[in-house]
Formats: C-alpha cells, sequence, structure tokens
C-alpha cells in the first residue's frame, strides 16, 4: 500500500497538539511503509538467480519488473518518510510556541491586572494605612511626653503599641525565667538556705538534689529592644524617590 503525504503541511497553533500526534502517526506509516517496501527488494534481490538458473525469459522479466516496483515503492516511502519528518518538526515547534505563546498571554494579563491593583487599591489602601501610623506615632509621642513629667509614685507610661514584646530581654532568649537548683532535707522537708550551708557539709547524705522553674526579673536595658510596627512600615509612592510614609529605620530589617 502506497502512502500519500501532502505536499505542504499546515500547522494551526491553536490544535498543533493535535496535529503533532496525528503527523507522528503518519510518519509512524512511512517508516513501516518503507522498512517492508526495503524488505520485499532484499527478497526479491536474493532469489533472482533462482530465477535465471530456471531459465524461463518471462518469469525473470516478471521478476525484474516486481524489483523496480519495490525500488520505486521505496522511493515513495522514503520521500514521505522526509515530508514527514519536516511536518513533525514544525507542528512540534508550533505546539512548543503555542504553548510558550498561552503563558507570554498569561503573563500579560497578569501583568495589567497588577499595574491596575497598583494604581486603583494599592495608593488608597497605602495613603489610609499611612495615616493609622501617622496617628499612632502622634498619640506614642504624647505618652513619651507625660512620661516626660509623671506624677509621684507612678510607673512610666508603656510606649510599646503591639500587643506583645518582639524583642529579646537577654541575649539569646526571650525567656523570662530560668532554673533554680535547690535541696530539701530527706527527713524534715526543710529547705536549704544556700548550696553551701553548713548543715548540708555536716550531713550530706541527708539533702536531696531537686529543681525548679522561677521568672527572671527583666533588665532595664533588652538586648534586642522592641520594635515597632510605626518605627518599620515603609511604603513607597510609584516615583523613584516618593514615599508615601517612610519610616525612621527605612532599610533596616526588624529581624
Amino acid at each position: 500500500m502506497l502512502l500519500r503525504t501532502p505536499k505542504h503541511q499546515k500547522v494551526k497553533a491553536t490544535d498543533a497538539g493535535e496535529a503533532v500526534e496525528e503527523l507522528r502517526r503518519d510518519l509512524a506509516k512511512a517508516e513501516s511503509e518503507r522498512a517492508d517496501a526495503v524488505r520485499v527488494r532484499h527478497d526479491l534481490e536474493e532469489r533472482r538467480s533462482e530465477v535465471v538458473d530456471g531459465g524461463d525469459v518471462n518469469t525473470l522479466e516478471e521478476h525484474d519488473r516486481a524489483i523496480e516496483n519495490a525500488k520505486r515503492r521505496i522511493d515513495v516511502a522514503e520521500s514521505a518518510h522526509a515530508r514527514l519528518t519536516l511536518a513533525v518538526q514544525a507542528a512540534e515547534w508550533a505546539t512548543e510556541q503555542a504553548r510558550r505563546q498561552a503563558i507570554y498571554d498569561a503573563g500579560t494579563s497578569a501583568m495589567a491586572q497588577a499595574r491596575t491593583m497598583i494604581a486603583t487599591e494599592y495608593l488608597p489602601a497605602a495613603r489610609a494605612l499611612a495615616e493609622i501610623v501617622r496617628a499612632a506615632v502622634d498619640l506614642r509621642d504624647k505618652a513619651a511626653k507625660a512620661n516626660d513629667e509623671l506624677p509621684e509614685g507612678v510607673e512610666p507610661i508603656s510606649l510599646m503599641a503591639e500587643p506583645a514584646f518582639n524583642g529579646r530581654h537577654y541575649a539569646g532568649s526571650p525567656d523570662l525565667t530560668e532554673e533554680r537548683v535547690y535541696f530539701v532535707n530527706k527527713a524534715t522537708g526543710e529547705r536549704a538556705g544556700r548550696f553551701d550551708a553548713p548543715e548540708m557539709h555536716a550531713n550530706q547524705g541527708r539533702w536531696e538534689r531537686r529543681t525548679e522553674v522561677v521568672p527572671r526579673d527583666a533588665p532595664a536595658v533588652p538586648a534586642e529592644p522592641h520594635k515597632s510596627v510605626v518605627d518599620y512600615l515603609n511604603l513607597p509612592g510609584l516615583t523613584p524617590d516618593g514615599y508615601i510614609y517612610a519610616a525612621p529605620f527605612w532599610g533596616r530589617p526588624r529581624t
């Protein structure tokens, strides 16, 4: 069976994937047709000497025509294989381009949406947030001024606006507790006043070592200070040097 191939294979980007699969099936048929034609020709040429020995001219002529037909089959199959190979390559290229175009279109759409969000949502939201932060700074300033003129016997007002301390009281640990060791008399349950108390040296076998977790006093100056949102929030504008809110600690990470 001779395999026909179109002179020009057109592959559309929209159905490039289906075109590739169809062309690959056609290419496989072309490969099978070429292999079969080569096998037939090889068998005929191997048997030609037997036909010649038979001495019948008509039979030899018919055999030679079969060999020529096999050669023509090979030519047609090889031509189809070459054309389909190029068509598959073109379809694969179109499929890849269609995939990339889809990604490109999605990226273009995403950036258009992002620009719209920045222009219509970010700016008003950033301005509103900046007003909140500025108001919080003003309120903190009022508390700081109050601390400068405290009434007698009143503790200073905490200037921490956040609900929890986010620094570290001690280097390497935020914990305000520690584990302490103490000793208790096994017979009386009496707790030793100090580890090197005289009674412990005199009766070491009567004391039991125990531990307890006790609170530590927060140091006056923490190892890592609290970092307030109002001091580290930075809201850039849409121009290179413009800022909706420029934080005092701009450029310094909180951690």
